[in-house]
């Protein structure tokens, strides 16, 4: 396993918004993370891939242009949500 996928959020956050890593980065090492058990532990209906690359780069455009700050939420942090609702 990819080790940004084994740091804390806070570290993952700080990492980030200091540029040690890109939102980018994070997101390919956990979109691999999840690819790679998908057939094991069925997880997913479905991961975006092409939307959630987008919006890292998104926050690292605006993190660049000095727009996220150590004050914004999650910058950059992955979040799965769970979908527990029929639709």
């Amino acid at each position: 396993m990819n080790s940004i996928c084994n740091l804390t959020v806070r570290e993952l956050k700080e990492a980030i918004l200091a540029k040690e890593i890109s939102a980018r980065e994070t997101a390919e090492a956990f979109l691999q993370n999840a690819e790679s058990r998908e057939s094991e532990i069925h997880s997913f209906l479905t991961l975006d891939r092409e939307q959630i690359l987008a919006d890292a780069d998104r926050i690292d455009a605006d993190i660049k242009k000095g727009n996220l700050t150590e004050t914004s939420c999650l910058p950059g942090i992955p979040v799965a949500v769970k979908d527990n609702i029929v639709t």
